[in-house]
């Protein structure tokens, strides 16, 4: 799980290149740009502000600048706010209102004058709640967070149909990533890639999932990695990770 070979994600692409039938264009056209995308995240680090060392407490880790990866990534955030939890209006040592513990636990932190979430035990799973309910992704929708995984362990985005079936996932490290989708035909797209160290900084990063009727794509602070059609609709999401995981800034637009 630590290193996903280009190769997986390549071979994913022609499976899917021949059972796609009249799609054949549109897939065909996803995995070039998949392709020019992880090219040019390496030409492109050098407007990344990188930590050179490894930064073991968030605290201690510079935060984003959110306006300049907007401004010069591949991203760009929605204005029609659906869900957003900066979680300004929490109370350190207490388990944030805004979502359901599923698994584990979570805690709100106080760290170098903002709040963030903080995962514990070594599996913990937490579902948003708008209105007291999970599942309220639409047809169209970006979803974005930041998050801190000490020594760049795994954590996860889990997506889930209308009866809470898991339909996608995607999975991040400190060097790589992996993803899995259903498509509406209901094939399985899976593929990743394994050598992002150089786009994945030492602290704290940005991960954002679009969709737009099927279409999703895949952003790492800025930087799109994936592209593709024909992807079954979530309809919400989960968080998952362990002690040590720290998330912030989580909203979704539309």
């Amino acid at each position: 799980m630590k290193k996903v070979h280009l190769a997986l994600l390549c071979m994913a692409s022609l499976a899917l290149m021949t059972a796609c039938g009249g799609k054949k264009a549109d897939s065909a056209d996803a995995v070039k740009e998949n392709s020019v995308a992880i090219e040019n995240a390496d030409e492109q680090q050098d407007e990344i502000d990188f930590n050179e060392e490894a930064v073991e407490n968030p605290a201690d880790a510079k935060p984003l600048n959110l306006a300049a990866l907007y401004a010069k990534g591949d991203f760009k955030p929605a204005e029609g706010v659906v869900f957003e939890d900066n979680l300004a209006d929490e109370k350190d040592g207490e388990q944030p209102t805004k979502w359901e513990v599923k698994e584990g636990s979570v805690e709100v932190k106080e760290c170098a004058g903002r709040n963030i979430l903080s995962l514990g035990g070594a599996s913990s799973i937490i579902a948003p709640l708008l209105n007291g309910k999970s599942n309220f992704l639409t047809e169209a929708w970006n979803l974005e967070y930041e998050y801190f995984a000490k020594d760049g362990e795994t954590h996860e985005v889990r997506f889930f149909g209308n009866e809470d079936n898991q339909t996608a996932y995607l999975r991040v490290w400190g060097g790589g990533m992996e993803y899995h989708f259903t498509k509406i035909d209901e094939e399985n797209l899976d593929g990743g890639e394994g050598d992002l160290s150089t786009l994945i900084m030492k602290g704290w990063n940005h991960v954002a999932v679009s969709y737009d009727k099927g279409n999703v794509r895949i952003f790492i602070n800025g930087k799109r990695l994936f592209n593709h059609p024909n992807v079954l609709q979530p309809y919400g999401f989960k968080l998952a990770g362990q002690e040590g995981h720290y998330f912030t800034n989580i909203r979704v637009t539309k």
